[in-house]
């Protein structure tokens, strides 16, 4: 039987995006549709609908990202849009940053330096420093005004309350359990992952004993076997 552990990672793949944008370019094709081409049955309609929504939504490259509402439940569109917009401008300062003034000496600082890569690099620089601060303050905003409406559902239950507040401090359940593929097959049960975890460390020593079973080879030959320079006490 061969099986490995199988982490449950934090990034998950995304197929459709459900933004605003894809919202407004579904509906009005899907209407223009239906007006033009009256479907007959339901199942015509299904099929109508299912491709105006692979047109509207699907992704030609599935994503896999962490900035999802199943791990963030706070996070929106336009939140993730600006999280990639802040990476790009992290990515343009790094490779500013590779150009080197042959102007200034080193001693000289860079929002000193009048050079056309300095000036680049200082530019750079403050449209990163200066997304990146309103980002996080987006966020910030956006957690509080999501857990603070949590919070005000489950007013009077103290129960509810401090899962919340366990949340918030990542000390909550976890909700996905670990996994294993055996066989083929996705286990979740910790008593059977447990079994089968002992038993692939017990029979780690039984394989290497069969691998190393054949007696007419020595000690000195399966280490040092064919090295004359080789130096060993007996």
């Amino acid at each position: 039987k061969q099986w490995y552990q199988r982490r449950v990672r934090d990034a998950l793949i995304q197929y459709y995006d459900y933004c605003n944008t894809n919202v407004e370019s579904f509906i009005s094709p899907l209407s223009n549709e239906l007006r033009s081409n009256d479907p007959k049955s339901l199942s015509n309609f299904c099929s109508l609908y299912n491709e105006q929504l692979d047109k509207a939504f699907k992704l030609e490259n599935p994503k896999r990202s962490k900035r999802t509402p199943l791990n963030n439940p706070w996070i929106t569109n336009g939140i993730i849009a600006s999280i990639c917009t802040k990476d790009k401008l992290y990515d343009l300062w790094k490779t500013s940053q590779k150009s080197k003034c042959t102007i200034s000496p080193p001693s000289v600082k860079r929002d000193e330096c009048d050079c056309k890569i300095c000036k680049n690099i200082t530019t750079t620089y403050l449209k990163y420093s200066t997304h990146r601060k309103l980002l996080k303050h987006l966020i910030n905003s956006a957690k509080r005004k999501y857990y603070g409406g949590k919070l005000s559902e489950c007013f009077g239950d103290s129960k509810k309350t401090w899962e919340i507040i366990n949340n918030i401090r990542g000390k909550g359940r976890r909700e996905i359990k670990p996994s294993f593929i055996l066989n083929d097959q996705r286990i979740t049960e910790r008593r059977l992952i447990a079994n089968e975890s002992n038993k692939y460390f017990v029979s780690i020593a039984t394989k290497l004993t069969e691998k190393y079973t054949d007696s007419d080879v020595g000690i000195k030959s399966r280490h040092y076997g064919g090295r004359n320079k080789t130096i060993f006490i007996e």
